[in-house]
């Protein structure tokens, strides 16, 4: 599970209806000219206009980028069924399509170099690349894509910081990091921007903070994924010339707005972009805008929690000492239950929490609610948490 969850998860949920304050490229339409109408699932909108178009006027216009942005809910099923289409069609324009992913770190790179090969299995590969500490979202989420771009010798590339780093950052801010550590991330951050140090912060206010000291750590935590995403981008673009075609997986709150990943790539390197987002059929803000991405693609909206989802991203600890409560979902039954980041889950209706597997498969158990066991500092509470029914 990525150690630094808690902003994993907050950044794969954030609203979309902020928009940042650049003037809009020529030949796109003023906010106010923006078309009002009612869009259909898998519809494609071209945000510049508010019309839809066909599936191959988008790959015919992302084509002519040299990176295209795909941007998820890292939990979305539809989200990730998108980006596998995408992909696959570009590669049929542009054999030489570079995978970049945000799930990995740049220093996992040599080990997912073999994957790419096939030298690894599948699962020696996330036994070897840390999953359930780099990324922890459900794996089979991301193995549709990945066996693609194996089987197609699609050269795969991490793009993140190290997640215990970021981690770092977020409790004690950039000075807290050893030179040593210094170094893991992007030389340069950009800290002169207004409007996005105000669209992170926001959400700091909002959400949980679990171990982040304040709203400045938070922010220059985030900015450690965004500038060492985009500085293993720009590093990647120059390697490959003018002739690079790369197809990003990131999660929506790095590329929407435009002053994330995007720009902070643009700054670095100069080069065409663009940038796609689902976005799901109830959202209430209007789609044809331009500031949050290229091309919308509509999608169903998000099915309601099933049975067993607790609503946590949690870390093991070593040797079994329990679970480490990363990040706790708004309005889950973990959070209603008086759960908190930082927490350590001991136990979950008896059974003692050794493993992700063994709190999933507990708590997916038909009853109705669970007696969790936690340590929290040097106290040791008894939790009682309603799950909702199928």
């Amino acid at each position: 599970m990525n150690p630094f969850g808690a902003l994993v998860l907050l950044f794969a949920t954030l609203s979309l209806g902020m928009t940042a304050c650049a003037p809009l490229p020529s030949g796109q339409i003023p906010p106010s000219q923006w078309a009002v109408r009612s869009y259909v699932v898998d519809e494609i909108v071209d945000t510049r206009t508010g019309s839809v178009i066909p599936f191959e006027t988008l790959i015919a216009e992302l084509s002519k980028a040299q990176v295209v942005y795909l941007g998820e809910t890292h939990t979305s099923v539809e989200d990730h069924r998108i980006q596998l289409k995408i992909a696959q069609a570009l590669h049929s324009t542009s054999p030489g399509l570079i995978l970049a992913m945000e799930m990995f770190p740049r220093e996992s790179q040599a080990i997912v170099d073999r994957y790419s090969r096939g030298e690894l299995s599948e699962e020696d590969f996330l036994q070897e690349v840390g999953w359930q500490k780099i990324w922890g979202f459900p794996f089979p989420l991301y193995k549709p894509v990945l066996n693609w771009a194996v089987e197609k010798k699609v050269p795969i590339v991490g793009l993140n910081a190290a997640p215990d780093v970021v981690r770092t950052i977020s409790r004690g801010g950039l000075t807290a990091l050893s030179p040593e550590d210094r170094a893991r991330v992007a030389e340069d951050f950009d800290v002169a921007d207004p409007e996005h140090r105000r669209y992170v912060e926001e959400q700091y206010e909002q959400h949980v903070k679990g171990g982040i000291r304040d709203a400045s750590t938070f922010y220059e935590a985030q900015l450690a994924w965004e500038e060492t995403m985009a500085e293993t981008l720009a590093s990647t673009l120059a390697r490959q010339g003018k002739s690079a075609r790369i197809v990003v997986l990131i999660g929506r709150g790095h590329a929407s707005q435009r002053f994330g990943v995007p720009l902070r790539t643009v700054r670095r390197i100069d080069h065409t972009y663009k940038i796609v987002l689902p976005m799901p059929l109830d959202y209430s803000g209007s789609v044809a805008n331009p500031r949050v991405a290229d091309y919308v693609w509509i999608t169903n909206p998000p099915e309601e929690p099933r049975r067993g989802r607790l609503g946590v991203m949690v870390s093991v600890l070593e040797k079994g000492r329990g679970l480490e409560v990363l990040a706790v979902a708004p309005d889950s039954p973990a959070e209603r239950a008086g759960i908190l980041a930082g927490d350590v889950i001991l136990s979950v209706s008896g059974v003692e929490a050794r493993s992700i597997e063994v709190l999933q498969s507990t708590i997916a158990e038909k009853r109705s609610s669970h007696e969790i066991v936690v340590r929290r500092g040097r106290q040791q509470l008894k939790l009682q948490v309603a799950i909702p029914g199928d």
